[in-house]
């Protein structure tokens, strides 16, 4: 499966030099996405001061066949549903139109209730193997996603400070060439909240999944489908919570790095 073009063309913005062509005609399609629809490809290279050639090579570069396709996959850019964009349901989102205050405390109750089951849930035993392993194996990659990249990068930092060097691709390109480059000695963890990079980075689990590398996925989805693909997983929850986005990972995490300082610093 091939990442949508919103994903692409984020990543794009992110990881381009902003004097780059890409990011150009990429900021520019962002800051008009409402009109893209309306114009030709000459129009679109006239308002990114490229040719209709640059254009085209750039939709193809965004996994378009041509500017037609590019065209209609920009409908779904930024047009999600606001409550389904942030994981609530209808009546939540509703009440923190309406009842601000209200929304607020009951959110901070559902994240508390969230916390101490998570807390519960964890098999401290399979987190000592896990941090045991990531402290034996000489090259370890984390892979992960969207909200899960800001917590690779803290993973990185604190085992760092333990002595511990953990490598991460930053962007999907990365990831492609370090799953694609894996030995049977090295680790490889994948951090997904919701299950989000195992249902949309399938490319990248397939390279994963045909390494003799072992692989190991931590998630807050207790019912995350294709987890068969993994050698062991760590469940950081055993209730889909979606309201409460991902803060059993982040306790999860939390719990991973500062135990692994306790033992190995």
């Amino acid at each position: 499966m091939s990442l949508d073009l919103e994903t692409q063309l984020l990543e794009c913005l992110n990881n381009s030099s902003m004097d780059s062509t890409d990011f150009l005609i990429t900021n520019t399609v962002l800051k008009n996405k409402t009109i893209i629809a309306d114009l030709s490809i000459d129009d679109l290279a006239e308002l990114c001061h490229v040719s209709p050639p640059t254009i085209s090579r750039f939709c193809k570069k965004m996994s378009c066949e041509n500017f037609l396709v590019f065209k209609k996959n920009m409908l779904t850019v930024g047009n999600h549903i606001n409550y389904s964009l942030y994981h609530m349901e209808k009546h939540s989102y509703k009440k923190l139109e309406t009842q601000p205050e209200n929304f607020l405390i009951s959110y901070a109750q559902q994240i508390a209730e969230t916390l101490i089951e998570s807390a519960e849930s964890i098999d401290l035993l399979q987190m000592d193997t896990l941090i045991a392993e990531i402290n034996r194996t000489e090259n370890v990659y984390f892979f992960g996603r969207s909200t899960s990249l800001s917590m690779l990068e803290m993973i990185q930092t604190n085992l760092l400070n333990s002595g511990k060097i953990i490598y991460y691709g930053s962007s999907i390109s990365q990831q492609h060439a370090q799953a694609a480059n894996l030995a049977s000695s090295d680790l490889a963890i994948v951090i997904s909240c919701f299950g989000n990079f195992v249902n949309f980075s399938s490319d990248i689990i397939s390279k994963l999944s045909k390494s003799k590398a072992k692989l190991i996925l931590i998630t807050q989805n207790y019912h995350l489908s294709g987890s068969n693909l993994f050698d062991s997983v760590i469940y950081l929850s055993k209730k889909n919570n979606i309201e409460t986005g991902n803060y059993s990972m982040q306790l999860g995490i939390e719990y991973l790095v500062r135990r692994y300082s306790a033992l190995y610093s």
